[in-house]
């Protein structure tokens, strides 16, 4: 099970990998996330993304309702955050990555985008966050 979006200039991928046995309401995913840029592109890959489903069903009523309010999408740990606010003349997709290097520092990856308010991005999104299925 996944979800899998592209508009060419952010690719976004979710892939689900098993539940916490101790808290059904805590689900692991694998995450690749791509943003393009003149010169080529950065990416992220990480395969033990802890979600809380509550986070994950906010996020999707705010997609749901045309982004009235502001969607968070955050991992457990606060190392990956993905947040659609809706402005006057576009939609603003903000990214913001770190990874802990034990006892060495962190590595870290920020953007800021401006989307189309009509973005298929956006649309594609919304649809498959309402098709994924209710796991937990």
């Amino acid at each position: 099970m996944e979800i899998s979006v592209n508009s060419g200039v952010v690719a976004l991928q979710f892939e689900f990998v098993k539940f916490d046995a101790n808290d059904p309401q805590s689900v692991q995913f694998k995450v690749e996330l791509g943003l393009s840029h003149p010169t080529g592109t950065f990416s992220y890959s990480a395969d033990d993304i802890w979600l809380d489903a509550d986070m994950w069903n906010c996020f999707e009523r705010a997609l749901n309702s045309g982004l009235k309010e502001k969607a968070v999408f955050n991992d457990q740990s606060q190392y990956l955050e993905i947040s659609l606010e809706k402005r006057s003349t576009h939609i603003a997709l903000s990214v913001n990555v770190k990874e802990p290097l034990r006892d060495q520092g962190n590595i870290s990856m920020s953007s800021f985008q401006k989307l189309d308010l009509d973005s298929s991005f956006i649309n594609s999104l919304r649809d498959q966050f309402r098709e994924f299925p209710r796991i937990w």
